[in-house]
């Protein structure tokens, strides 16, 4: 039977994540159609959907006045917290699905998309967005886990990436990015994620870097100077971005060798963050005017600086 053909009704979190990417494919598809993880997913984005459709519109669902904020039931409360964080627990696990050696989670992600998974997904982030950031979290993670299954796998097919982008994901993920900008676990998922969106796709670069992708992930390397990982993100996605000359030019303008003197000094011997961070020098300073303001900026020497070895300058 197809995963659409199951009905059960358990929770998400009836499967546990811990240890998901080492059981066998076939064992975990015939466990989703018996627990119906992928069907309760849906449909827990589809309830959070309609919740914003009627808060937009200050109706409820029956078209009555929605009930303010500070009059709302404690039942009620209790209910949309439940439903938060089932939300948060089916974002974990439709990333677990997503990642390791599985044979067969083309079959989960192809369902997924088919059944307006990414659309959904999307809905719950907006929806969570300023308010809750393990949500956010949680949300960005599956989005990244859903894209990378196919940039991993597949020389030629886009189809994820292409559905995140036309639903909207870009911009979603940035205003998360926004929203959240003092957290490190959000700010990290979110550059990895529109990683995954974007890199084998000049289209989807475009539409990233007409939508002040730039300017908001350079505001996350220097929000988070202090956070290797988040460092290595956001290098990683700019590097990616870093393909045409108005990007480039973007890059410098809004001061990002500044930013790479800086990191590449404070980072001497971590590989993870000076790698793609010098990658990412070299490709900004290919004319002789910007040659010049890297060694302005104090480029060669933060270089010379990673060049110690046993404290023995190069």
């Amino acid at each position: 039977l197809p995963i659409s053909a199951t009905t059960g009704a358990l929770a998400v979190s009836s499967i546990p994540t811990k240890g998901i990417v080492q059981q066998d494919a076939r064992a975990m598809l015939n466990h989703l159609q018996t627990e119906g993880q992928l069907e309760a997913f849906l449909t827990s984005c589809a309830k959070a959907e309609q919740r914003q459709a009627g808060g937009g519109s200050g109706e409820d669902d029956d078209g009555e006045a929605a009930t303010p904020p500070e009059q709302e039931d404690p039942a009620a409360a209790k209910e949309a917290a439940a439903l938060l964080r089932q939300q948060i627990t089916a974002c974990t696990d439709m990333a677990a699905l997503c990642e390791g050696p599985f044979r067969d989670r083309r079959q989960v992600v192809d369902e997924f998309v088919a059944g307006d998974g990414v659309k959904r997904l999307l809905a719950v982030l907006k929806h969570h967005g300023g308010k809750n950031a393990e949500l956010c979290q949680a949300a960005c993670r599956a989005l990244n886990s859903l894209a990378r299954s196919y940039v991993l796998e597949s020389e030629t097919s886009n189809s994820v990436q292409d559905a995140v982008v036309a639903a909207g994901g870009i911009t979603s993920v940035l205003a998360v990015m926004k929203r959240h900008s003092k957290d490190p676990l959000v700010a990290r998922e979110a550059c990895e994620a529109l990683y995954s969106f974007v890199v084998r796709s000049a289209s989807h670069k475009s539409v990233l870097g007409n939508a002040a992708g730039i300017q908001t992930t350079l505001g996350v390397v220097a929000t988070h100077s202090e956070v290797p990982a988040v460092q290595a993100s956001a290098y990683t996605l700019l590097v990616s971005l870093a393909t045409t000359q108005p990007r480039r030019k973007k890059m410098v303008t809004a001061k990002a060798i500044d930013l790479l003197v800086a990191t590449i000094e404070r980072y001497v011997g971590i590989e993870s963050v000076l790698c793609p961070a010098c990658e990412l020098l070299v490709k900004l300073t290919g004319t002789k005017v910007e040659k010049k303001s890297a060694g302005q900026a104090g480029a060669i020497q933060a270089l010379l600086k990673t060049l110690q070895i046993d404290g023995v300058k190069a």
